[in-house]
């Protein structure tokens, strides 16, 4: 892997060379009488630009375009890597040359690469940097970070996610917080904590929506949680958050595995005199008194 990052290097360097010193041009020769005269002038002036040149020092934004390119190039060079500690190594050294900033494309590669490598200290790592760089970060990165930490089944670091996001100035959305509440309600040891981040969320000007709700709802249903269920739902009202079809279902079915069917009705009954009506519904509905 360093072979492969040396040979990179030693490409740049023989690239940079090239363009701080400039092969020696050659003296243009004219079919003319005074072309004679002029000439011994014209060499030593030649020579004494190229002793200038020489004696300058090199311009620290013709050495980082040489060695390692546009931030648009260091990306695809990234992108390109299958070795994702190879990737950072490239980004690592691109940062230390004058004058070069990484495109935001680059660290999103670069985060999406060490987490699919489990490299989850690299990525805490990187986010550092682009704060310290004063990047406007954007939510999208952290919503590929939800990602891996929940395909990772760390629902610690999910969690730790949100509160990072408000540390960067970047307010949760509510389908981040609805991605980060469906990973923690699949560990049954994060069902609570879940629950009073959704209930602390409008704390933070953070939004939830009625997809926030019935996350949880189905979570302690199918755990036979229906009390919390329901204060649930009708804590949806004092939030101006309305249940739709989905919210009614998943109660109805709650209580048919409690065998209250009678609950079920009267839920059904409230569900369309709401207005929640249809042949569909219905027989969505009806299927679920059936089944108890």
């Amino acid at each position: 892997m360093h072979q492969r990052f040396l040979r990179f290097s030693k490409t740049a360097i023989t690239v940079t060379r090239s363009v701080i010193f400039p092969p020696k041009l050659q003296p243009l020769f004219f079919h003319s009488s005074s072309a004679h005269l002029h000439r011994p002038l014209e060499q030593k002036q030649q020579q004494d630009e190229e002793q200038k040149l020489k004696q300058e020092p090199p311009n620290p934004n013709i050495i980082s375009k040489s060695l390692i390119g546009s931030p648009a190039r260091v990306q695809k060079l990234i992108a390109s890597q299958s070795d994702a500690l190879l990737a950072k190594e490239i980004f690592d050294y691109a940062s230390r040359q004058p004058n070069f900033r990484h495109s935001y494309s680059s660290y999103l590669v670069l985060i999406l690469k060490l987490g699919r490598s489990k490299y989850f200290s690299l990525i805490d790592e990187i986010l550092i940097d682009l704060k310290s760089k004063h990047y406007v970060v954007k939510s999208n990165v952290f919503s590929y970070i939800i990602k891996i930490y929940g395909e990772a089944n760390l629902p610690d670091k999910v969690l730790k996610t949100f509160y990072k996001m408000l540390a960067f100035n970047c307010k949760p959305l509510p389908k981040q917080l609805n991605l980060i509440l469906e990973f923690l309600v699949s560990h049954r040891n994060y069902r609570k904590p879940a629950l009073d981040l959704l209930n602390n969320a409008h704390r933070y000007a953070v939004s939830s929506n009625t997809k926030s709700y019935n996350i949880l709802m189905r979570a302690f249903c199918f755990s036979g949680e229906l009390s919390v269920a329901y204060k649930l739902f009708n804590q949806m009202f004092k939030r101006d958050v309305l249940p739709d079809v989905e919210s009614y279902r998943i109660l109805m079915q709650g209580l048919c595995r409690k065998s209250q069917v009678n609950g079920a009705v009267d839920l059904l009954e409230d569900m369309l005199n709401k207005g929640h009506t249809g042949i569909l519904q219905r027989r969505t509905c009806n299927g679920c008194l059936q089944g108890s």
